[in-house]
């Protein structure tokens, strides 16, 4: 399991494989996800990069989008 977590000491990261520490500190009141969020989006950008079959899938998973309304021409 790869772990996505702020803190090494974090329960998920107990039994990960990986860790990937993302800050969550900052001068806002509730602590922020903007890292989390990104590190997710390079990480699976990744994978799709690696895949030899990705772009096929994504180009049907947008098609579905389209079809089921899931974008809005306005």
């Amino acid at each position: 399991m790869l772990a996505l977590t702020d803190a090494y000491s974090s329960p998920i990261a107990r039994d990960a494989w990986k860790v990937v520490r993302v800050p969550m500190a900052g001068p806002q009141l509730m602590p922020s996800l903007g890292a989390a969020f990104a590190a997710v989006e390079v990480l699976l950008a990744a994978m799709a990069y690696r895949s030899p079959v990705a772009a096929e899938k994504i180009a049907r998973t947008e098609q579905s989008f389209r079809r089921f309304g899931g974008y809005s021409a306005e």
